[in-house]
C-alpha cells in the first residue's frame, strides 16, 4: 500500500501567529482533494473563520488559512510547501476532484484540458497576467512556467501533452492554476516564522506520486 502525501489545513491567528491544524475528513491530514471540496463550499475566508469559531476549532476572527505539505524540489529533496485555500469562486476544481476520486479518468481529463486551455488563453491575451506568472513568485511549478518563457503564445496542445501529458494528471498543478486565474498572490509574511513547526507537522508524510490524478505516468512538481 503506497503512502500518500498528507495535506494539512492550517488556521493561523494573525495576532499571535498561533496555529491550529484543522481536520477535514481524517483525524490527522487529508488529501488535497478533500480539503478543496470542503473549502470551496465557503464564499470567503471570513465565512470559514466564522464556521470554525462556531465549532470551537479556533477563537480568533482574524485568521489566515492555508495548506501545508511536503513536496520534492528540483533537486529531489523533501521540502515544506504551502498552498493557498480555494473558495467558492474556484469551484471548477470540484469537477476534477470528484471525477478523479470516483475513477472517471475521461471526465477528469476533459475538465483538466478545459482548465489548461483557459490558462493558456489568459497568458496570450492578458499581458499583466503573463508578467505576473512569469516574473513573480507563484505556487505554480517552475517546470510548467518554463513552457511559457520563450513564447507568450505557447501552443495549448503542446502544453497539454508535453512530457507525457503530466499537466493533465497533476492535481496540485491544476488546482493552483485555478487559484492564479482567480486571485492575486496573498501576502502573509508571518507564515515564514512558522517554518520549523510546520515542517514537524508534515514530517514523514511525503509520497511523490500522490499528486497525480492517475497512475499511468506523469511528473510530480518538477
Amino acid at each position: 500500500m503506497k503512502q500518500k502525501t498528507l495535506y494539512f489545513l492550517i488556521a493561523r491567528d494573525r495576532d499571535s501567529n498561533h496555529i491550529e491544524v484543522i481536520p477535514v475528513k481524517e483525524d490527522w491530514g487529508d488529501s488535497l482533494e478533500n480539503i478543496d471540496l470542503f473549502t470551496t463550499t465557503f464564499e470567503k475566508e471570513q465565512d470559514l473563520t466564522n464556521y470554525f469559531i462556531e465549532t470551537g476549532e479556533i477563537h480568533s476572527i482574524n485568521t489566515d488559512f492555508f495548506i501545508a505539505h511536503r513536496a520534492l524540489d528540483e533537486n529531489n529533496q523533501s521540502v515544506l510547501k504551502l498552498e493557498e485555500v480555494l473558495w467558492h469562486e474556484d469551484s471548477k476544481i470540484k469537477d476534477i476532484a470528484k471525477a478523479a476520486s470516483s475513477g472517471d479518468i475521461t471526465k477528469a481529463r476533459e475538465a483538466a484540458q478545459l482548465l489548461i486551455n483557459a490558462f493558456c488563453n489568459r497568458m496570450k491575451q492578458d499581458s499583466s497576467f503573463y508578467d505576473r506568472m512569469i516574473y513573480q513568485d507563484t505556487n505554480l511549478y517552475p517546470k510548467f512556467i518554463r513552457y511559457f518563457l520563450d513564447r507568450k503564445d505557447q501552443d495549448t496542445y503542446d502544453v497539454k501533452y508535453k512530457d507525457g501529458a503530466w499537466t493533465q494528471k497533476s492535481y496540485p498543478l491544476l488546482r493552483n492554476i485555478i487559484y492564479n486565474l482567480n486571485h492575486e498572490k496573498k501576502e502573509e509574511p508571518d507564515r515564514k516564522l512558522l517554518k520549523d513547526r510546520l515542517y514537524q507537522i508534515t514530517r514523514n508524510e511525503f509520497y511523490p506520486g500522490q499528486g497525480l490524478l492517475f497512475e499511468d505516468g506523469g511528473l510530480y512538481g518538477k
